[in-house]
């Protein structure tokens, strides 16, 4: 069966199949591959209903169904301060549920957080809250688990989402493009070196952006008309 995906995470890979089937491989000692077995070859995620994308993380995978408008965990997202606060997900399980019914266009993951758009142009957020990378600051108090509710943003009429390691970014339907997170090396490309949970537009970009790519600590985007656009730290340039 041919393969329509590839995902890859921070030490595993997933593969989806145009039928709908989903194969892991690579470390699993979080939960991530969601399936037991040997580790180095791909497996089947024979407990995980059929599916039309995938999204993997550094130790965890999302896949999800844009027609059930069903979305599927396993792993955990490790906190960048404490490691591993949480037990992990071994097997897919079921997410939002009541967030998702609504329609689910798009899921995607930076190292230890994720971004979901619904069809009704609304964003959530929800994983490591450190950087503010989740759209929202977390109260001290349960502040771990409070980041695990899947959150809206707060943004209206959003068309895309993308995830860097520790930052994140929307489009609108207006062509603007928002960014938040980590900004340590400008990454977000907001004019400054500011880090923040609020989506910040960047002003710079004046050309419909079609992709976002994040790295690390840099961001790549690519407009409608071809064009390529490069910011955040640039030590190897």
């Amino acid at each position: 069966m041919p393969v329509c995906k590839l995902s890859v995470g921070g030490m595993h890979a997933l593969a989806l199949l145009t039928n709908g089937q989903v194969y892991s491989w690579g470390c699993n000692d979080d939960g991530a591959l969601g399936r037991t077995g040997i580790e180095s070859k791909p497996a089947l995620l024979d407990s995980l209903p059929r599916v039309n994308n995938i999204s993997a993380g550094d130790s965890h995978s999302i896949a999800y169904n844009t027609v059930t408008s069903k979305v599927y965990f396993c792993g955990l997202y490790r906190n960048t301060v404490d490691g591993n606060v949480f037990k992990p997900a071994l097997l897919p399980v079921q997410i939002g549920a009541s967030v998702f019914d609504i329609g689910i266009v798009k899921v995607t993951s930076g190292a230890h957080h994720s971004l979901a758009l619904t069809a009704d142009g609304k964003v959530y957020g929800w994983g490591d809250p450190e950087f503010g990378k989740i759209g929202r600051m977390v109260a001290l108090r349960k502040k771990n688990l409070n980041a695990l509710r899947i959150e809206s943003i707060g943004v209206k009429g959003a068309v895309d989402i993308f995830c860097g390691k520790q930052h994140s970014f929307y489009l609108n339907r207006e062509g603007k493009t928002y960014a938040w997170g980590l900004n340590n090396h400008g990454q977000l490309g907001i004019g400054n070196l500011n880090t923040t949970c609020r989506p910040t537009q960047v002003l710079l970009l004046t050309e419909n952006i079609i992709s976002i790519a994040g790295g690390e600590t840099h961001t790549i985007a690519l407009t409608q008309s071809k064009r390529v656009f490069c910011w955040g730290r640039n030590d190897e340039s």
